[in-house]
């Protein structure tokens, strides 16, 4: 398990940004809707920044070739929300929502069931282990990751679900 402490995630996303956007995706248009009130999360800052770089790599491969390539990164407080741990380990309440969306083609049909298993990849050079470390990271982390697909917008979804950071 990674250590985990309550953060602010903003300047974790903003650095994952940062790099993205001087480096691999210096071609996307990246936008933030951030939920200014939100509060901090617990996670290891290390590993969420190695996540949104993963995830935001993917998303600027992904939209190669796009006429109008844009990935926008959200927050939200999601009230109630929680997933079941399995095994008569109960519920985690995981209220931090940070999503990675972009106007990109989307996955695979043929792969969206198996996307966070290792060595599965839509990529012609893809080794398949991206998804499945961010699936980790953010498991260790007592957090959620999901994908989704917004065929009427055109749009592919990750969404990362994490705990709030534990109040003093």
């Amino acid at each position: 398990k990674l250590e985990c402490r309550p953060a602010n995630i903003y300047p974790v996303l903003d650095q994952a940004i940062q790099i993205a956007s001087t480096g691999f995706a210096s071609e996307v248009r990246i936008s933030r809707t951030y939920d200014p009130s939100l509060p901090f999360a617990q996670c290891n800052p290390d590993a969420l920044v190695q996540v949104m770089i993963n995830l935001l790599k993917n998303a600027s491969e992904a939209l190669g070739g796009h006429p109008k390539p844009k990935i926008r990164i959200e927050t939200a407080y999601r009230h109630g929300v929680s997933v079941m741990l399995g095994e008569g380990k109960g519920n985690a309440i995981l209220p931090i929502e940070i999503t990675v969306i972009d106007n990109g083609p989307g996955v695979p049909p043929h792969i969206r069931e198996h996307l966070f298993d290792p060595f599965i990849s839509g990529k012609r050079d893809g080794q398949g282990l991206g998804l499945a470390l961010v699936d980790k990271l953010v498991r260790d982390m007592n957090g959620f990751i999901r994908h989704d697909r917004d065929e009427a917008a055109q749009e592919t979804i990750f969404r990362i679900l994490l705990p709030m950071g534990a109040t003093a």
